[in-house]
């Protein structure tokens, strides 16, 4: 029962609110209410971005660090690929890809560089801890988020593929991630077209619990899982429309057409 330091505790987010939506210990009801106040404090705040380590900060400053400083309100990558990645995974896709988009301009604009910290309003970079730190959790927001490529037992064996490709502008591509020790990895190359969309995925896999978001405004007919036809089931995760279908690949390889 520690009284609160500023009257704000009720309303004060911190990373850890971004962390627990990826850590199974929040309903998806939760999941979502958190996402939600994360969008609604973009359009209120001051600040160039919603990844705040805590919001609001402490006015009177917190352990020596003034409003804006490390984990008194500075702006963290690492909060950003957390919010990224549980927004893909909770019906807020748009969103988890508006985030990587504006991480993107970030990093161009300061010649390929992401920074620990980062001043509020000014953007000025702060020190105080590794860079790779964000970099790690923007690249597991891409990985297992926009991808969603996810080892479900060791090196691939059980996997769920829950890629997320249809909210991008993006009509084909590869995408490509592995262990580089071990060197098992994960090939997947997509087409959309104007009656159907295909993913071709390789990997170790021997059962992929596939879990593909639909274009918005798109139903399913058939699929077919290397040519034959397959049984499905449709999934609503929050508005969002997912195919949802568990196969066992052969030869490390399977295919999904998804016709309209």
């Amino acid at each position: 029962n520690c009284p609160s330091r500023d009257g704000n505790e009720d309303r004060r987010l911190s990373r850890s609110d971004a962390y627990a939506r990826n850590r199974g210990v929040l309903t998806p009801e939760e999941c979502r209410s958190v996402i939600d106040e994360y969008r609604a404090r973009r359009k209120t705040t001051k600040a160039f971005a919603e990844w705040f380590t805590i919001d609001p900060p402490y006015e009177g400053g917190f352990n020596g660090y003034l409003p804006g400083e490390y984990v008194n309100g500075a702006i963290c990558p690492f909060t950003a690929g957390e919010l990224a990645r549980g927004a893909f995974e909770n019906g807020c896709e748009e969103y988890g890809w508006d985030i990587l988009q504006r991480l993107s301009k970030m990093v161009l604009r300061d010649d390929g560089r992401i920074y620990f910290l980062y001043h509020p309003t000014t953007g000025a970079p702060q020190g105080r801890g590794p860079s790779a730190w964000g970099a790690a959790a923007i690249l597991s927001a891409v990985d297992q988020g926009l991808a969603g490529i996810q080892d479900a037992d060791r090196q691939y064996r059980k996997m769920r593929f829950a890629p997320r490709w249809a909210v991008t502008p993006y009509r084909e591509g590869r995408y490509l991630t592995g262990y580089e020790k071990s060197g098992k990895k994960v090939d997947v190359r997509w087409i959309f077209a104007e009656k159907g969309m295909r993913y071709n995925l390789q990997s170790p896999a021997v059962e992929v619990q596939a879990h593909i978001l639909l274009p918005e405004g798109r139903g399913i007919r058939r699929l077919l899982v290397d040519g034959k036809e397959t049984p499905f089931e449709l999934e609503d995760v929050f508005g969002s429309k997912y195919l949802n279908v568990r196969v066992q690949p052969a030869n490390g390889a399977v295919d999904f057409e998804l016709l309209y």
